[in-house]
């Protein structure tokens, strides 16, 4: 599927969940979008864009290797690593530990309850 335009949109109009291992290799330019409240219950990696429109709940390991954008709440429940930026514009409640390898803005109310790593650059 060299060349071929793979974006992964959810838009169901409720909850989306998803269980279990979630390996989600995404090719340049490409998106995953999650426009309604995400539980992601396993671990789960993305390789490029991850933008959430509405809430998120983390519950296990994460590990995004580009760019998540959340327009609303945020929650992590346990170790996540972000190896580029992530963009808040809502609240974050981070209940276990958070690494970032690179910026972090966030435009809204921060609460940490545990332990968040910031390698370069952190915007509150």
């Amino acid at each position: 599927m060299s060349g071929a335009t793979r974006n992964f949109v959810f838009n169901t109009g409720g909850p989306s969940t998803m269980n279990g291992n979630i390996a989600l290799l995404i090719n340049s330019n490409n998106t995953l979008a999650l426009s309604n409240d995400t539980v992601v219950v396993g671990p789960a990696t993305f390789s490029n864009t991850m933008t959430v429109l509405q809430n998120t709940y983390l519950q296990s390991n994460i590990v995004v290797k580009g760019t998540a954008t959340f327009s609303n709440n945020m929650y992590v429940l346990n170790p996540t690593s972000l190896s580029n930026t992530l963009n808040v514009s809502g609240k974050v409640d981070l209940s276990n530990a958070v690494v970032v390898n690179s910026n972090l803005w966030v435009q809204g109310g921060v609460s940490l309850s545990n332990t968040l790593n910031v390698a370069k650059k952190a915007d509150f």
